[in-house]
């Protein structure tokens, strides 16, 4: 302290240094108060990191005689921690090279929060590590994790305006449990402003990148802003206990293997979630996550007895119907370029390498991505092909040309042709569809090409709309998809296809593209294809077959997946 007031210049650099070192020593009011007690001291105040004490000699001077000693807490609740300058005095809040990130979970590193929290319990002296289970720990892998601990380097900095992503992520959670219900006048500035959705019900849901209880806040990232492009990530859910534990992996292994190095914002939609199933959904994993609840499932004319999502049957309708068209023209996809679709039960064997909206943005002929193509059940396409060739006749697409049923060598025909049969005899002028299509749990779509209402795959789902087929036949939403993107493209592509004429829509000249992504759902997996030799996926988690990981939930009944060599669980 001698050398501190001997050169202890008002703004001196060494008078700052000084402080700041005394100030993160942590010194004890309550010990000095002690100490300065049989000396007549007495506390009077403390201002930021001064405490002020008077001898009980000068007490009456300045009107303590007749005052109740100082309570300790209290004054140091209001001269230090509740002062909001505190933090920022003596730039105490960077030199103390604490950084609060690290007790956040790494989820490629699954001991790290535990083994951060011990090393820094040992570090200050705080508690025994015994009582925190530290000593489970393995002292190597304690140390290896401690010694990756950003508390041993200076944390990397942060730009003027920004949080630190711990704090943004807490944001994020408070902002996920917020049950937005403007009052009188809000919902019209609200929707004016094209900052969110407001439903009959009264909730209004903030539309990206706006949050908060008014959409004011911008939450974009740097990876949103060096992007020529908007592209999103969805998911559908509900409250149904198995449907959260799919999705609550499926949230993990998309950040694990993709997202926490791109970071497209992730849209949930749903039918009505609880404060504490959004809360449980943002911290699975640190996407940034905004929710939409729809409530406009069924059309006006269609009567439900039963309440959406509760059952197989009306839960599916309602779904698929949901994705096959209403999904494109929904408020919260407006601004969005791309649109990545994932089931509840999709998951990701291996890291990706590729970004599939990168790939689908180089190409202005492409409009989707598929991962996989697979043979339907008749049950759910019933009268789906026969309502097609009616459509298909009153406007004119001429699906019965010979050229989607000759050349059938290899990439030598229209994309439509691959789910035609070729011709049957005695049915030469009648296509056949082989009930083949393009699974949509993992999908990436051009939404131009979709929600475009003067566009053909637009009026082709209006007229399926119209005739209660989700409904009434069980339609999915891959078959209507398929069937409804192969006749919008040979409509655009047919001309190039005169004089018999390999044109656009072959394997030389694509519109659609397989995605590169490693990926897995219920009974399909695959790896990476192009490694030599090919890199086949193992089944970790399968019940029927008596196969239970250990990290997985119990409730999952579904088969989950890793490539092998993978590191993913």
């Amino acid at each position: 302290l001698e050398e501190y007031w001997a050169g202890a210049d008002e703004g001196s650099e060494f008078s700052i240094l000084k402080g700041r070192q005394f100030t993160l020593a942590q010194c004890s009011e309550a010990a000095v108060a002690e100490a300065l007690a049989p000396l007549s001291y007495q506390l009077l105040h403390v201002e930021h990191h001064y405490a002020v004490f008077v001898h009980r000699a000068f007490a009456g001077v300045i009107g303590l005689s007749a005052a109740p000693p100082a309570h300790l807490f209290d004054e140091w609740r209001l001269g230090w921690f509740c002062s909001p300058l505190s933090r920022y005095l003596l730039s105490l809040e960077s030199a103390a090279r604490f950084d609060f990130d690290q007790f956040f979970p790494d989820p490629s590193m699954p001991m790290g929060a535990e083994a951060a929290v011990c090393q820094f319990l040992k570090s200050q002296h705080l508690v025994a590590p015994a009582l925190h289970g530290c000593e489970k720990l393995p002292q190597a892998e304690a140390a290896k994790k401690a010694s990756a601990s950003p508390q041993h380097s200076r944390p990397a900095p942060i730009a003027p305006g920004q949080l630190k992503p711990a704090v943004a992520r807490m944001q994020r959670v408070l902002w996920a449990r917020e049950m937005r219900n403007p009052g009188p006048g809000q919902s019209h500035l609200l929707k004016s402003g094209e900052r969110a959705v407001c439903h009959p019900n009264g909730v209004c849901d903030c539309l990206v990148p706006y949050r908060g209880p008014m959409c004011r806040a911008e939450d974009e990232s740097d990876a949103d802003r060096k992007r020529y492009y908007r592209g999103a990530i969805h998911y559908i859910v509900n409250e149904g206990k198995e449907h959260l534990a799919e999705l609550f992996y499926s949230l993990t292994s998309l950040y694990e293997q993709f997202n926490a190095r791109m970071d497209y914002p992730v849209l949930i939609f749903h039918d009505g979630l609880t404060t504490e199933t959004r809360e449980r959904i943002v911290l699975q994993a640190p996407h940034r996550i905004w929710f939409f609840q729809v409530t406009d499932w069924l059309p006006a004319e269609v009567e439900s007895g039963q309440e959406l999502h509760s059952t197989f049957a009306l839960g599916y309708m309602a779904q698929s119907r949901f994705r096959s068209g209403p999904v494109f023209t929904h408020p919260a996809t407006k601004s969005f370029d791309y649109l990545w679709t994932l089931d509840s039960d999709s998951h990701f064997p291996g890291m990706i390498e590729s970004d599939p909206f990168k790939e689908l943005h180089s190409n202005p002929d492409f409009v989707m991505g598929y991962s996989y193509i697979t043979m339907t059940s008749p049950a759910s396409v019933r009268s789906l092909w026969e309502h097609t060739m009616l459509y298909a006749m009153r406007e004119g697409v001429d699906i019965w040309t010979k050229r989607l049923i000759t050349n059938w060598r290899a990439g030598q025909v229209h994309f439509m042709s691959w789910f035609l049969r070729s011709s049957v005899e005695g049915y030469d002028r009648y296509p056949h569809w082989n009930n083949n299509v393009l699974m949509t749990d993992c999908e990436i779509l051009r939404l131009s090409f979709f929600r475009d209402k003067g566009s053909r795959y637009w009026d082709y789902f209006s007229y399926l709309d119209s005739v209660h087929g989700f409904w009434s036949y069980r339609w999915g939403d891959h078959a209507v998809r398929t069937l409804g993107v192969s006749m919008a493209l040979w409509e655009e592509d047919r001309m190039t296809w005169a004089e018999g004429r390999v044109g656009r829509g072959s394997d030389g000249w694509p519109r659609i593209f397989q995605m590169s992504v490693p990926y897995a759902h219920q009974d399909y997996c695959t790896c990476d294809l192009d490694e030599d030799p090919p890199v086949s996926c193992e089944v970790i988690h399968d019940p029927k077959a008596g196969v239970v990981h250990p990290e997985l939930s119990a409730v999952l009944r579904k088969k989950y997946w890793r490539c092998k060599n993978s590191m993913a669980r």
